[in-house]
């Protein structure tokens, strides 16, 4: 190889070198980009949940709370809503009625199929008659 040869090929090879610092930079400020969008959709659609009327909560398949809104938070007596990740009913204020709970949440994941089902339970404002509306959770697949 000549020496010409050898030149043209370190100058291709470093302006390469250039063009992938620029793609990563690129690529870096398009991921952040990214994250700060993706946050801002979170906060707008936690704030949805969090203010939504009535009893909104989720569990998995374990009846294990995973998250809720501001409104069950308050009446299981917790001062906010990520404190309720991770407890199940019998770790709340309505723990008497938590077996039952757990039934009526079992039969709607084993069953996908929707419940509505009066429910007796102790809130924060005392033992109250709950309509309740219980829907399972999907993806495009299956129950969650």
């Amino acid at each position: 190889m000549q020496t010409n040869d050898l030149e043209k090929l370190i100058k291709l090879i470093n302006k390469q070198e250039k063009q992938i610092e620029e793609l990563k930079k690129y690529l870096k400020s398009e991921q952040k980009r990214l994250f700060a969008e993706l946050n801002k959709q979170k906060e707008y659609y936690e704030s949805i949940i969090a203010l939504m009327p009535g009893h909104v909560y989720w569990l998995d398949r374990n009846n294990v709370f995973l998250g809720c809104n501001d409104l069950q938070a308050k009446n299981a007596q917790l001062n906010s809503r990520e404190e309720i990740v991770g407890k199940t009913n019998f770790d709340l204020p309505w723990k008497d009625q938590a077996e039952e709970l757990n039934r009526i949440n079992n039969l709607v994941m084993e069953t996908g199929q929707p419940q509505v089902e009066e429910e007796m339970a102790l809130m924060a404002n005392g033992l109250g008659t709950y309509l309740s509306q219980k829907v399972p959770l999907r993806d495009k697949k299956i129950i969650l």
